[in-house]
């Protein structure tokens, strides 16, 4: 396993506000993360550097830009705020 600092519950709310995960995503929308995430980077859609190893994080805002309308066979569109 990895050992990571804890990060108070607070701290991670707030973060999750402006940004969510790849992992986030796909669970919503019923996709495996892999497919998911080369249609982000189809779509101009890209993750905040973090370093590897590290799973992928995107600002709500970009996604909102870059991805507004993201179709995906047999997924409903995305709400980028709660997702």
């Amino acid at each position: 396993g990895h050992d990571f600092p804890a990060i108070p519950q607070a701290s991670l709310d707030g973060f999750l506000l402006s940004h969510t995960t790849l992992g986030r995503i796909a669970s919503s929308m019923g996709m495996h993360f892999m497919s998911l995430m080369h249609s982000l980077q189809r779509s101009g859609v890209k993750s905040v550097p973090v370093p590897k190893g590290i799973g992928r994080y995107y600002e709500r805002n970009h996604l909102k830009e870059c991805a507004p309308g993201l179709q995906l066979d047999g997924v409903e569109q995305v709400n980028w705020d709660t997702v």
